[in-house]
């Protein structure tokens, strides 16, 4: 699924690989202008210094129009909590559309 990474990261799952979210970092380092690439650095590292061993939020860069592409040709593993009142409830908006 060419998209999987971009609909999975709206849908609401986390990125449980730091290295798999080191290497989309990597290609967003590659891709965006210094300004768009310096906003998703300092999410990643403001997650990793203060959570370093929780699942990255990666809907926050889904939600930047700029990380859209990136985030469609991304390949990541992923989880999501259906027992989090919230996450159910985004998860089902969103395939029972």
């Amino acid at each position: 699924m060419h998209d999987g990474g971009y609909v999975c990261a709206k849908v609401g799952f986390k990125v449980s690989n730091k290295v798999e979210m080191t290497m989309i970092l990597n290609e967003a380092h590659n891709r965006l202008s210094p300004v768009e690439y310096h906003l998703i650095e300092l999410l990643f590292d403001d997650h990793y210094t203060n959570f370093p061993d929780a699942p990255f939020n990666i809907e926050d860069w889904a939600r930047l129009s700029f990380m859209e592409a990136i985030l469609r040709g991304s390949d990541w593993h992923g989880e999501i909590d259906l027992t989090n009142p919230q996450e159910l409830n985004n998860f089902k908006m969103y395939v029972s559309r």
